[in-house]
């Protein structure tokens, strides 16, 4: 008798962890798949090229907006395709919601009547900031550090992807 319960417990302990074992792989594979498509949304370099665009060219270009815009929905909103498994997701909420509040700040600094909309994105207003009184090389600046925020958050989330 004392062997049959022991077989039993062994049988299902097994079982249980053959079942655990299953979702867990296929929730990690799962979750790397996710961050390889978030990675191609939009990788490191465009972050750095942003910077270079807002600070040195002062000319963004649309595409990249467009993508950043959508991306810092996407975490604002928590939407399905960039949502990881729970464990995962609860390292990962924190920099994706700072991602989403440093384009939004990132954004107030670029838009009209600062900057100007053209065919390809978006052109500082130099000359229009001068005559308004503005110091447009500290708008830059300020830019610039919302820019930061994002790469920090950024990293932030690829190092715990790392860890995984």
């Amino acid at each position: 008798m004392n062997y049959v319960l022991l077989g039993l417990a062994v049988t299902l302990s097994l079982a249980l962890v053959t079942i655990w074992s299953r979702r867990y792989f296929h929730d990690h594979n799962r979750d790397l798949e996710k961050w390889k498509q978030l990675r191609e949304r939009l990788s490191e370099s465009d972050l750095e090229d942003l910077e270079y665009c807002t600070y040195q060219a002062r000319e963004v270009p649309m595409e990249l907006m467009d993508r950043l815009r959508l991306l810092a929905d996407d975490f604002a909103e928590g939407r399905e395709d960039i949502r990881f498994s729970q464990r995962k997701e609860r390292r990962l909420r924190r920099p994706k919601q700072t991602f989403a509040d440093a384009y939004r700040a990132y954004r107030d600094f670029v838009q009209v009547p600062y900057w100007d909309v053209y065919e390809e994105g978006w052109r500082l207003q130099k000359q229009w900031m001068v005559d308004q009184g503005i110091d447009y090389a500290k708008h830059l600046t300020l830019a610039c550090e919302e820019i930061d925020v994002m790469r920090s958050a950024y990293r932030e989330m690829h190092e715990a992807v790392d860890r995984w």
